[in-house]
């Protein structure tokens, strides 16, 4: 695959069929959330989200970096799949069952009214399980299978409305401890199911999973990125569960997916274009039209998006119920968040196609010393209206970070002799 199919027709058809698998999941993360709201009202969701969020913020430990690895090079070498596949496989598994034990040990201390049976089900769900769904999505996307690898979370997606919808049938009760494990078993069938169907199709060879220095080292530049990326994006609500209580976390999070999702198709376009990125590295000068057209998409696209979620805002008590009414004003704010987060999520695949690791780190890091402090300081005061301002000023701080990396990054590039 050269640059020299970096044309609009040959993106736009790279990115159709993972956008419409990501419309899809778009769709059923918004019946599962319809759901779980109504069934567990504000203090239930908002509870359930801050914890999802403390374990996602983890899972960037979970698999040492191996499987964004296994990506980038089978990208490149598609014959040592079968001995990547293994060595992330691995890695996975030993990292998880150790981090299930240090999210459960330090959730009893940062959430002591939380029962530790709960802990436990949120542990198994985003620190084993999504993170074995994320490995069947890298090894779809580098053999070209984008829509399948934009298709296998959607399985879990399904999975996890199958549980909400049967909460209120459960002869245990309605309570969170029980959509907890609801929750588990559910995720662990669509998972068993995805993970069956991915070997029969990919066929990795049998191959050794030992894992040595040199591995471990090249997983650790990608580790950095998916630590501070999840983190980034999920700490918020474990902290505004922390510092603002389960009703402010419930109604902050309503108005957050919402923003989120409306960054989907973005979300879909990075998807597609990433193995190209790969590529683009040794010749970044042909990439540079492409990185125009992924601009100009982007602004277009996110202007409107973000016109759409102000005017919607005010649906969302009728539709999650009069617990939620305090997510509209929120709402609303984070509709200038989506171009952020649209301009966010274009660039950071820019820079981990470039291989710019090291300034990602650093503007996630950045961002997430940011929206700590700004949370901090306007939670207590603002409530809800003041974490949406804080996540809105740190989104737009990030993404000017990462396209001055980017432009930093195609300056020193035309400026070399070649």
């Amino acid at each position: 695959m050269g640059l020299e199919r970096f044309r609009l027709g040959g993106l736009a058809r790279g990115s159709l069929s993972v956008l419409g698998w990501n419309v899809a999941r778009l769709g059923v993360q918004l019946v599962w959330m319809l759901l779980l709201a109504r069934n567990l009202g504000a203090q239930g969701y908002g509870s359930f989200s801050g914890l999802s969020g403390l374990a996602i913020a983890l899972s960037g430990l979970v698999g040492a970096g191996l499987g964004l690895r296994m990506y980038r090079d089978v990208v490149h070498d598609p014959s040592c799949f079968g001995i990547r596949w293994a060595q992330a496989q691995r890695l996975l598994g030993l990292s998880a069952c150790a981090l299930i034990v240090v999210f459960v040990a330090g959730g009893s201390r940062l959430y002591p009214q939380v029962a530790w049976g709960l802990l436990l089900a949120v542990g198994l769900s985003e620190l084993l399980l999504v993170p074995l769904i994320q490995h069947v999505a890298f090894a779809y996307a580098a053999h070209g299978r984008l829509w399948q690898a934009a298709a296998t979370p959607v399985g879990l997606s399904v999975s996890r409305v199958v549980a909400a919808a049967l909460l209120p049938w459960s002869p245990f009760g309605s309570t969170l401890v029980v959509y907890g494990w609801l929750h588990v078993a559910a995720s662990a069938l669509g998972v068993m199911i995805i993970w069956r169907t991915a070997r029969q199709q990919l066929r990795p060879a049998p191959a050794a999973a030992a894992v040595g220095r040199a591995d471990l080292r090249a997983g650790c530049g990608f580790l950095s990125v998916s630590v501070s990326g999840l983190a980034l994006g999920s700490l918020d609500k474990a902290l505004v569960l922390r510092l603002g209580g389960a009703e402010i976390a419930g109604n902050y999070t309503a108005a957050y997916r919402l923003a989120s999702l409306a960054a989907v198709p973005i979300e879909a376009l990075a998807t597609a274009v990433l193995p190209r990125l790969f590529l683009a590295r040794a010749n970044r000068a042909a990439a540079s039209r492409l990185l125009g057209l992924l601009l100009v998409l982007t602004a277009s696209y996110s202007v409107c998006a973000a016109a759409a979620l102000w005017w919607l805002a005010p649906l969302l008590p009728r539709v999650l119920g009069a617990d939620f009414a305090a997510a509209v004003a929120a709402t609303r704010v984070l509709a200038f968040y989506v171009p952020a987060a649209c301009l966010y999520l274009i660039g950071v695949q820019v820079l981990l196609g470039f291989e710019r690791l090291r300034w990602r780190l650093i503007s996630d890091l950045l961002g997430m010393l940011t929206l700590v402090g700004l949370l901090a300081w306007s939670l207590p005061t603002a409530g809800v209206v003041g974490a949406t301002q804080a996540v809105l000023v740190t989104q737009w701080l990030l993404a000017a970070l990462v396209w001055l990396g980017i432009g930093v990054e195609q300056w020193s590039f035309i400026k070399k002799p070649h």
